[in-house]
């Protein structure tokens, strides 16, 4: 949108404090599920990722969409707030089914989220320059569609992997 992060103010933080409102709404909810049992640890995670991943992934592939800075950080903040509320269903999970290995789980999981993040970037990269060969304008929403399709389709297909396979059961004492 060719703004600078200077002349969009104090705008920009605002997907930042969204991710720290919903992370802490995502853990009452939780907490409330699961203590008043209306739903079941397992049902709980998946709900919350479920809803969380789904709502993101809309937000993120509407991004190139918006022609005007408030609209991108309203979809910004959309996707990372309920991105924020998914923790509640996988972040806390490694206590859920191993609570003594905890950090040992968190660890290869995290590692592997870090490896995608660093691919993640690269490809980006990838992308805008093809689109710039190929003689787009960086600042139309063609450049940056599909740079916001991947990771709205990665989140699709994580939310279907979590809900096929995960549980809220101890698997590991």
């Amino acid at each position: 949108l060719k703004l600078s992060l200077h002349e969009m103010g104090s705008s920009k933080m605002l997907p930042y404090l969204n991710m720290f409102v919903f992370s802490n709404i995502g853990g009452v909810v939780a907490d409330y599920l699961i203590t008043r049992r209306i739903m079941s640890v397992t049902m709980t995670r998946k709900f919350l990722n479920t809803v969380g991943f789904l709502v993101a992934s809309f937000a993120l592939i509407v991004i190139p969409s918006f022609r005007t800075s408030g609209g991108a950080v309203f979809c910004s903040s959309v996707a990372l707030g309920f991105l924020a509320l998914g923790r509640a269903g996988f972040a806390v999970n490694h206590m859920d089914i191993a609570p003594r290995y905890a950090g040992i789980v968190m660890g290869v999981s995290n590692t592997a989220g870090t490896l995608a993040g660093i691919v993640g970037v690269d490809l980006t990269g990838k992308l805008l320059e093809a689109a710039k060969s190929s003689d787009l304008d960086l600042s139309s929403p063609e450049s940056w569609r599909v740079v916001f399709f991947i990771p709205g389709l990665l989140c699709v297909f994580s939310s279907v992997i979590f809900l096929l396979f995960s549980t809220g059961e101890r698997i590991f004492d």
